[in-house]
């Protein structure tokens, strides 16, 4: 079956490009044909563009020097990771040739079936404030099979007429299946809709497999914690990692935003799979970001999910508590104890969980 998926493939975000690719090859070892399709809107570009920090509501003056700095400071920082992440997307990816601008266009592509999601594709916050209609695949086709997969959105940002003007696009989808459980019961109370829960991407492949994926060689030789926050850098956060890496004899390696930095070894500049090898050989991570504790959760990392309190720690809490890890999850500003942690009751919950999902995957594309 030649299937096109739509997500956040072109994203400069470790979490975008690692579930992305975690679907790709989930389908492509399936034996399916599959490729990204090319659909680049401007909102998914502003966030990650050069002077995305320049200010100008302070003033042409400030605003000329924020510019000036941004060049002088990060340049070098900006290129090298622009590079990374296009050599990742080369290297693993296949893109569609056309570059899709609207719905129309997709009724027309040459797939048999169309996956949105993997990501908050259905999140207006990031959408430009209302659905997109390419994600919510709001075309009409009685040739193209529609399926959502573990699409995801936050109820904090999507009021019940967006919600029901949802739920009237999806009616059309041949499968739809959500990456929270609060989701689909929020779902359900709008529609008689068959809607499953299914895990996050980068959870249906399993450790040996990204183990498969990384770069064997160990990038940072001393022990180290990895902070990964991304949401806002919070500098309590930074705290709990920096105390958590002195009862373990560590140093803090901050992966935090687009660059890679400690101030030990002077900057680095990793790929996302490189993020991978980051992740395998820390003592422990302390994270504020839901791929950041994904991918700790099936490698099997001694790690900490800080909670913000700011209404969207919804989908962390959804997924620890699934596998019976909800200790892992701490507040902001709480000190951290050396974590000891026994992953076999979280692994048979996870193969539990990895199992239905696939099942729904490829029963949706039979």
């Amino acid at each position: 079956m030649k299937i096109g998926l739509l997500t956040f493939h072109a994203a400069m975000n470790v979490g975008a490009q690692l579930q992305a690719l975690a679907l790709f090859k989930t389908l492509k070892d399936a034996g399916h044909e599959v490729e990204f399709i090319r659909y680049e809107p401007n909102y998914l570009k502003y966030p990650y563009r050069f002077f995305r920090n320049a200010r100008i509501k302070n003033g042409i003056a400030s605003y000329v020097k924020q510019c000036l700095l941004h060049i002088f400071c990060d340049t070098y920082t900006w290129i090298k990771t622009k590079r990374h992440y296009g050599d990742f997307q080369e290297r693993f990816y296949t893109l569609s040739r056309q570059v899709y601008k609207n719905p129309d266009e997709l009724a027309k592509a040459d797939y048999d079936a169309i996956i949105t999601g993997s990501d908050q594709v259905w999140n207006p916050e990031i959408t430009n404030g209302s659905l997109d209609p390419m994600y919510t695949l709001h075309f009409q086709s009685d040739r193209i099979r529609k399926i959502s997969y573990a699409a995801s959105f936050s109820e904090k940002h999507i009021d019940r007429n967006m919600a029901e003007e949802l739920v009237g696009r999806i009616k059309s989808f041949y499968a739809v299946s959500v990456r929270e459980e609060c989701l689909k019961k929020y779902l359900d109370n709008l529609c008689s809709l068959r809607i499953e829960v299914v895990l996050d991407p980068t959870l249906l492949l399993t450790k040996s497999q990204w183990l498969a994926l990384m770069p064997e060689k160990r990038m940072i030789k001393e022990r180290y914690v990895l902070l990964y926050q991304a949401r806002g850098i919070k500098k309590d956060v930074l705290k709990q990692a920096t105390d958590l890496a002195d009862k373990l004899h560590a140093t803090v390696y901050d992966a935090s935003g687009m660059n890679y930095r400690v101030a030990k070894y002077g900057k680095q500049y990793v790929s996302p799979i490189e993020f991978l090898n980051l992740v395998f050989f820390a003592e422990a991570v302390v994270t504020v970001s839901f791929h950041g504790t994904a991918l700790s959760l099936v490698l099997e990392k001694p790690f900490f999910s800080i909670c913000l309190n700011d209404g969207r720690d919804g989908r962390v809490i959804n997924l620890l508590k699934g596998m019976g890890l909800s200790s892992q999850l701490k507040p902001v500003g709480e000190e951290l104890a050396v974590p000891r942690m026994d992953y076999s009751l979280a692994r048979r919950h996870l193969d539990t969980a990895r199992t239905a999902s696939l099942s729904f995957l490829f029963k949706a594309l039979n």
